[in-house]
């Protein structure tokens, strides 16, 4: 700070030095090896990071210089050229170490005038020698794995990020119909075979997998065979690598699940008749683990008890807070019976409604047991039997009502019997005392 208060600026120098420090520590502290060089090849300094992976000092690597520690080829010559007309360059070189080994490095130079107006250049080498031998890896593999799709037992493709399908298995022609010759474009197979907005999901999904958004897929899709047969197929893919070209490429398999789809639709269909046959009974079913006391399914629930299917909670307790409290001590006693007892129960109580209103259900449950005779599930049904209760009170109250009506009559025919006997008995006194025979 100056006296009149402003700010004093840095002095070049000071620039300079801090810029130097940054390089250095750079410099120093990189992973990669990098050389300060002259464009004739000479080399001026080299990091730590250079010198362990040549196997040489930092004089070593300077007297040795360019022409020791790269191997002159057409590709050297190449990025030469190139470095000398752009101003820098990038390939892929072979280098040697000090024992005379060589390998693969990915090298990046340019060309700078430092401060005194020296031309000089800078080279930063990566070794790429174990990403080459797992890219030659996969490459062989990915030659035996096409000798192996062909006879894979499941639908089975290899494609590239530009749509060229290069194999598939005998599966997938057995299944489809679809030869490889049918099949150069994948794009133009997916509209000849996949049924409606599926064609675009597997576009999607494959654009996803080549751009490395999605490291798999597993979606399920309706298709076409070249007769016109409907199949259902769960497809997988996931993109392992690249191709010699630079390509990346995607394996997909698929399962052929028509008859799980088939088996599903029929037990979806069973369960909506089921749920039909539930409602118009009003009742429902549950299933429960005793030992656990965890409830797997009460469906039915809710029109039985007029709940919102979000208003029911799966548990015991839920249910036993809905049961009349002078039933439930009995309740709580039959559940343990029929927890231990494998067989067939029932049981009558009252549960209230969601609208407060006091039902009579009768509950129906199996104990289902293990081989060595443990009850390890309990599923039954709950129906509402209250109108069958009332009209049972009904008739048992027209029944009482019925036999206080025949006491009542028996009552008032016996009457006139006991007065016509009385005077019947009064008359045969007298006739008894009369001496005229004629008044007998």
């Amino acid at each position: 700070m100056s006296a009149e208060g402003s700010v004093d600026k840095p002095q070049p120098s000071g620039i300079v030095k801090g810029c130097e420090e940054r390089y250095r520590s750079l410099f120093e502290n990189s992973l990669d090896a990098v050389f300060l060089t002259r464009p004739d090849g000479m080399i001026l300094e080299a990091n730590p990071a250079a010198q362990q992976m040549f196997g040489m000092t930092e004089d070593e690597l300077k007297a040795a210089g360019r022409d020791v520690i790269m191997v002159h080829d057409e590709r050297l010559d190449a990025a030469l050229r190139e470095r000398s007309q752009k101003g820098r360059a990038r390939a892929e070189l072979t280098f040697r170490r000090r024992d005379g080994s060589t390998f693969q490095g990915e090298v990046t130079s340019g060309v700078f005038t430092d401060a005194d107006g020296t031309i000089k250049t800078s080279m930063i080498v990566r070794d790429i020698s174990e990403r080459r031998r797992a890219e030659g890896a996969i490459r062989s593999n990915l030659e035996q794995f096409q000798r192996g799709i062909e006879d894979a037992p499941i639908p089975v493709i290899l494609q590239v990020e530009d749509g060229e399908v290069l194999q598939i298995s005998k599966a997938w022609t057995e299944m489809t119909g679809y030869t490889i010759g049918d099949m150069r474009s994948f794009d133009e197979w997916v509209d000849k075979a996949i049924y409606g907005e599926g064609a675009n999901e597997v576009r999607d999904h494959l654009h996803g997998l080549f751009e490395g958004h999605e490291r798999s897929i597993n979606i399920e899709l309706d298709v076409r065979s070249v007769e016109g047969e409907r199949k259902n197929w769960s497809f997988s893919a996931s993109s392992p690598g690249v191709l010699e070209d630079g390509r990346r490429f995607i394996v997909g398999m698929a399962v052929d699940v028509t008859e799980r789809k088939r088996a599903e639709e029929e037990l979806k269909e069973s369960e909506t008749d089921l749920l039909l046959s539930l409602k118009a009974s009003r009742s429902m079913a549950y299933s429960m683990d005793p030992t656990t006391r965890t409830v797997h399914s009460m469906k039915g629930v809710e029109w039985l008890l007029d709940y919102e299917p979000n208003e029911v909670v799966l548990s015991l307790e839920w249910w036993n807070q809905r049961i009349h409290p002078d039933d439930l001590a009995m309740c709580r006693a039959a559940f343990e019976k029929i927890a231990e007892r494998p067989g067939e129960h029932k049981l009558i109580y009252r549960v209230q409604s969601k609208r407060g209103e006091w039902l009579f259900v009768e509950d129906s449950a199996t104990s289902l047991d293990d081989p060595t005779g443990k009850v390890t599930r309990i599923i039954g049904t709950v129906t509402d039997i209250t109108d069958r209760k009332r009209a049972e009170e009904e008739i048992k109250r027209s029944n009482d009502e019925l036999q206080q009506f025949a006491y009542v009559a028996s009552h008032d025919l016996k009457e006139p019997l006991r007065m016509v006997t009385s005077y019947l008995g009064l008359l045969e006194r007298n006739a008894a005392s009369c001496q005229d025979h004629k008044a007998r």
